[in-house]
């Protein structure tokens, strides 16, 4: 059929191959086994709609059948007295509920009419039963929490409305949307995800809990979809122009750039983990700009970068790190493939996206983010004021994110504290013991620069330069002090120079994307990398350190060599980046 066929197909085929049907007990028989967790994931059960697509498709009732059990799995195994499903066998929480009724929606609207009478009258009848308990969980001031949740439930009842035609469903769909609607930032990027859960109180800095992930792979999506359902283009203007704003944070590769956000501990470089995936959206609306048409089929081409084997790896380099492939990553994001063929997608002009362009600085003042964009390379400073858990933060003023048009990631912060916050549907790794903190900063012994909630960043646009420095306090996970320090940045066309001062002893380090095959030379004051494109160049001011051995975090999924300096008290050194 086409590319979008091609991949879905790859993902299912992998779907069938891991459902257990040799062992009849119910508590397995029917679940699907991933091969990353060794574990039945909770939410299986949402694969029942790109799997009926499948089948749809080419009339191979393999995928109808794996369809059929994994819902009678979560049937026996994840459903609750109340109605509800908990979001694993382990693990109480039943707001997921929200996104197997969209799932089983989508299957019945799509491809209903492909369906026995028996099998189609079986999900019509659990979905009313999910529709009803997601309809009073999110009832209004009942469960207020991360407005994901807010805005699938919107979706769920407005399909659950196209499904059955009960006038309660449509008329709760638009309670949970109104209540989303006031989760906007002025720079229109949806807000909602952190804690305390009335996350429209604003920080001490006036931030607000934004996490890009969330919002273009599983809240924006749901609000178009609602609209869409419901028929309300009024309501589809408004979501398709705040979608929009979000491709801010798309980085030319299709990536998208959550380094900073509230639950990047769920981050990957092409999206966000139990997340669906941003195409569900963007091929509803693709008509109405090419952008969106754009913004889906470059993410599509960083699904297929990162695929292998018939799975969707949870990263840009799992494979060389010899990490396993998770399941959740598939079955999620096979919703929106099958979205994109079945709302008739077709990719036909490239158009440019907004981080294409050279446009010196820009400012989110809601997240205190500056946006760097000169010559050939694309960054993200962060000096933003929420952090999900202990141990999560990458801000005071560091470089979350450093990109190059002829590399691509340079330096990706990710906090070396990976919590699975739901450690059954997110990927267990097996580097979990010897992951480092992958963030640029200043760090002596447990107190680091990237703790600073409270430093003060000031930027400054020259002629051809942008300079941004920070300053705070080396802080422990606890927020105990470990005196002052100084980051400093200078961008230009040809690179980027970073000074950095401490108070007292400690190191600067910087960790620069790196792949097991590239080679790397290292001198006293000089690394390179060569990497795939070009060489990456860092220089120092003094003597640089670095481990032989490549360090892999889970989050974002890259390796990098650790390149570290000693910093003397009161001495401001200085690295450099260059890219040729």
């Amino acid at each position: 059929m086409n590319e979008y066929y091609d991949l879905l197909k790859s993902w299912c085929d992998k779907l069938v191959e891991y459902q257990i049907k040799e062992i009849k007990d119910k508590t397995l028989y029917g679940g699907i086994l991933c091969p990353a967790c060794s574990l039945i994931h909770g939410r299986i059960g949402d694969s029942v709609y790109p799997l009926t697509a499948m089948y749809d498709y080419t009339g191979d009732k393999k995928y109808l059948e794996t369809a059929k059990l994994a819902v009678q799995w979560s049937e026996n195994n994840v459903r609750r007295k109340n109605g509800g499903y908990f979001n694993e066998k382990a693990q109480n929480w039943q707001g997921i509920s929200a996104f197997s009724t969209i799932s089983l929606g989508e299957a019945l609207i799509y491809h209903g009419k492909c369906l026995d009478d028996e099998t189609r009258a079986e999900w019509t009848r659990i979905l009313v039963r999910l529709a009803d308990f997601v309809c009073d969980f999110f009832a209004p001031g009942k469960n207020i929490t991360n407005i994901n949740y807010h805005a699938s439930t919107a979706a769920a009842l407005a399909i659950a409305y196209v499904v059955t035609g009960n006038e309660r469903y449509k008329s709760a769909a638009y309670k949970m949307a109104e209540y989303a609607n006031d989760f906007f930032t002025k720079e229109n990027i949806l807000f909602g995800e952190c804690k305390p859960i009335d996350t429209r109180i604003l920080t001490k800095k006036g931030c607000r809990g934004i996490d890009i992930g969330y919002d273009v792979e599983e809240s924006m999506p749901s609000l178009i979809m609602f609209a869409y359902h419901l028929k309300d283009e009024k309501l589809l203007d408004f979501y398709a122009e705040k979608f929009a704003a979000h491709f801010e944070f798309m980085l030319p590769d299709g990536a998208w750039d959550n380094s900073f956000g509230t639950r990047s501990n769920k981050w990957t470089y092409w999206g966000s983990r139990t997340a669906d995936g941003c195409q569900s959206a963007l091929s509803l609306i693709a008509d109405k700009d090419p952008i969106f048409a754009e913004a889906a089929q470059r993410n599509f081409e960083m699904y297929k970068h990162c695929s292998g084997d018939g799975f969707l790896y949870g990263g840009y380099m799992y494979k060389d790190a010899l990490e396993e492939p998770c399941l959740h990553h598939s079955f999620c994001h096979a919703k929106a493939l099958a979205a994109m063929i079945d709302n008739g997608f077709t990719y036909k002009q490239k158009v440019v996206l907004p981080r294409d362009e050279e446009y010196g600085l820009k400012y989110f003042e809601s997240a205190h983010l500056n946006l760097i964009s000169i010559g050939d390379f694309r960054a993200t400073v962060s000096d933003y004021d929420i952090v999900a858990y202990d141990g999560a933060a990458k801000t005071g003023g560091t470089i979350t994110m450093l990109w190059n048009k002829k590399v691509g990631p340079v330096s990706v912060a990710a906090n070396a504290n990976y919590k699975p916050a739901e450690p059954r549907n997110m990927q267990l790794s097996r580097h979990i013991d010897v992951m480092d903190n992958t963030a640029i900063r200043i760090k002596n012994g447990r107190f680091e620069s990237v703790n600073e909630t409270d430093a003060v960043c000031v930027s400054e646009v020259l002629e051809d330069s942008i300079c941004i420095k920070a300053t705070g306090k080396l802080k422990d996970t606890s927020m105990k002090e470990g005196g002052s320090y100084e980051l400093e940045y200078i961008f230009t066309k040809d690179g980027v120079e970073i000074y950095a001062l401490s108070e007292n002893n400690g190191k600067l380090v910087v960790p620069i994307v790196c792949a097991r095959a590239d080679k790397i030379e290292k001198e006293e004051r000089k690394v390179v990398l060569h990497r795939s494109g070009a060489d990456v160049t860092v220089k120092s001011s003094s003597t640089i350190s670095m481990p032989l051995d490549l360090n892999f975090n889970v989050v974002g999924g890259f390796e990098t060599a650790q390149i570290t300096i000693d910093l003397e008290a009161g001495k401001r050194e200085a690295v450099s980046i260059e890219i040729k």
